[in-house]
């Protein structure tokens, strides 16, 4: 049984999405820098596959989806996708819901929950979240991959892992991992360049087992590329006895090109780093300024608790060097970190204190999401909650301000340097 496939388009600034009546995103363009589109997936995007014994399944929903618009994103809710097996009749009880979340610049994210209503489902023999990347028009392709850390850990802030900068064509397979971080830097000969990255915040099994699951990254013939994200990696995954199949998860994507139009100009910026003379002296800032100096960040030193808190060392020094700066025509940025308590849970309030919004601005130190949660019930092995960093980043921005400055990088995931620093 052959269903009809309609499709339902959304334009975002410069990506559009077309969705197909199953629920599932089946194609999605990018305009370039000179207003050309081109394709970033033809077929699988964020498509979940699902297989039984009789074959892999074939997703449809019944009625239109909910779309909700909202300040900076439109929100596409499919509430129920119901399963047909390969002779078209339906598999009783399997049932997904998916909530997307479209937003400006490339970004979004999907909330999905599956389950099956009774305690006898069908084994699985696959369960997988797939990428179709259409990369074949660009001439210059470098991808990274990041594992996923395997427990709390307080140091993986300040660590350097492997896998940036690689070359395409050599596919891998990550056994008992799903991967948290899929991206690539692209360019074509024309001058056209983008950057794509997948991410995924759990990596909990349909089995419930730690580490039944594995990620492919597999590279094709025509330069495209596909990554494939398996919830289940023990065939057959049975139902734990009395218990249903329950999954939720949370995925997302960003589809960037650059922009045509700078906010602010670039800045000739000078790094203060010092934990003896903790302040520059009025003699410095001169110099600074009459060298051209714009921005002037002042690292750890300039605060009492150098990893985590907004107490500077000395107050009123603190307070002579903004004053100084101000009055010499250069902004400044204060250090912070992207994990410490005051920008998790105040939004550095303190930046009122000291700065002045739409002027200066914040250097974060450290500031990727890599920190894994600790266990709970849908998620055993702990997640990375992109989407909640994602909210702290914008309300460190709206603390800013537009014209303000927001400075950052980090050891860790690309993700948020790339979408978080920018005006929203």
């Amino acid at each position: 049984m052959k269903q009809e496939m309609l499709s339902y388009r959304i334009d975002m600034e410069h990506v559009s999405y077309e969705f197909g009546q199953d629920g599932f995103i089946r194609k999605v363009t990018v305009k370039g820098f000179h207003g050309a589109e081109y394709p970033v997936a033809n077929s699988d995007f964020g498509r979940i596959r699902i297989a039984i014994d009789s074959g892999e399944l074939v997703p449809y929903t019944l009625g239109k989806p909910l779309k909700i618009q909202a300040e900076n994103a439109v929100f596409v809710e499919f509430p129920e996708i119901l399963w047909r097996d390969a002779k078209g009749e339906e598999v009783p009880n399997f049932r997904m819901s998916l909530r997307y979340e479209l937003l400006n610049s490339g970004r979004a994210f999907v909330h999905a929950f599956f389950c099956s209503s009774n305690t006898q489902p069908p084994a699985l023999m696959k369960f997988s979240l797939n990428y179709d990347w259409s990369c074949g028009a660009f001439k210059n392709v470098r991808w990274a991959v990041l594992k996923r850390p395997e427990a709390v850990d307080g140091a993986l802030i300040q660590a350097l892992p492997g896998g940036r900068g690689l070359n395409p064509g050599v596919s891998q397979r990550r056994e008992g991992e799903i991967v948290p971080s899929v991206s690539m830097n692209l360019r074509a000969v024309s001058g056209e360049s983008a950057y794509f990255e997948s991410i995924v915040e759990g990596a909990n099994s349909l089995s419930g087992n730690h580490n039944d699951n594995f990620t492919d990254l597999v590279w094709k013939d025509n330069g495209d590329f596909h990554v494939e994200y398996s919830f289940v990696r023990n065939i057959p995954c049975v139902n734990k006895p009395a218990q249903l199949f329950q999954w939720r998860n949370q995925w997302g994507w960003v589809v960037k090109t650059p922009d045509k139009v700078r906010h602010l100009p670039p800045y000739h910026m000078y790094h203060y780093f010092d934990n003896f003379v903790r302040y520059p002296s009025n003699e410095c800032l001169e110099n600074l300024a009459r060298s051209g100096t714009d921005v002037l960040v002042i690292h750890e030193n300039w605060r009492f608790d150098i990893q985590n808190d907004s107490i500077p060392f000395n107050s009123a020094e603190l307070r002579r060097v903004i004053e100084k700066a101000h009055g010499l025509g250069m902004r400044i940025a204060l250090y912070m970190r992207g994990n410490e308590r005051s920008s998790e849970e105040g939004s550095c309030r303190w930046f009122g204190t000291w700065l002045k919004k739409d002027w200066d601005g914040l250097y974060m130190d450290y500031g990727g999401p890599i920190h894994l949660t600790s266990a709970e019930e849908s998620y055993p092995d702990g997640k990375i909650e992109f989407r909640k960093y994602l909210t702290t980043m914008e309300n460190l921005r709206k603390r800013v301000g537009r014209d303000g400055i927001f400075f950052g990088h980090n050891r860790s995931l690309i993700f948020g340097n790339l979408v978080c620093l920018r005006w929203f």
